[in-house]
């Protein structure tokens, strides 16, 4: 699996999660793919978001695609009837790609100030409504701030 893409299916809550799972494992995906044409694009920690169009036109040999939805097994199944070999739920992707891993190395990745912003670009992508961010996503970002606060310390 080594110099593969690694590509997160789906830039919502499931998406982010993965996304946060993976970088304190060391690992980096290389974008997000979503049907939302709201979504695509959008930069995250510099990764884009592509359309699932623009994701069926990558070498699909070479992508590890990552379905992370609540319930991931229509969308694997579909994603392997078109071609692509190397897809998973977002447990097992991070279980494989982190494997033996160590956890990345303890230093900061950020500041808390650019933490804030990318927490602000996350919901204003996301809802961009005014809806307030459903509590699971924000503990998600409270939790990546708190970690990475930690470090810096």
């Amino acid at each position: 699996m080594k110099n593969k893409i690694i590509c997160i299916y789906c830039m919502g809550d499931y998406g982010l999660e993965t996304y946060f799972k993976l970088l304190e494992k060391g690992v980096k995906a290389d974008f997000f793919a979503d049907r939302d044409s709201g979504k695509h694009g959008y930069a995250l920690d510099g990764l884009f978001c592509k359309s699932y169009e623009e994701l069926l036109q990558e070498d699909r040999e070479q992508v590890i695609l990552i379905v992370a939805i609540k319930k991931p097994e229509t969308l694997i199944s579909h994603f392997r009837q078109k071609g692509f070999p190397d897809v998973y739920d977002k447990e097992t992707a991070v279980e494989l790609l982190a494997g033996d891993k160590p956890p990345m190395k303890k230093e900061p990745l950020r500041k808390i100030a650019q933490i804030e912003q990318m927490k602000l670009e996350i919901q204003e992508l996301l809802y961009k409504n005014g809806k307030a961010m459903p509590g699971e996503m924000q503990e998600i970002l409270q939790d990546y701030e708190i970690r990475h606060a930690a470090i810096k310390r």
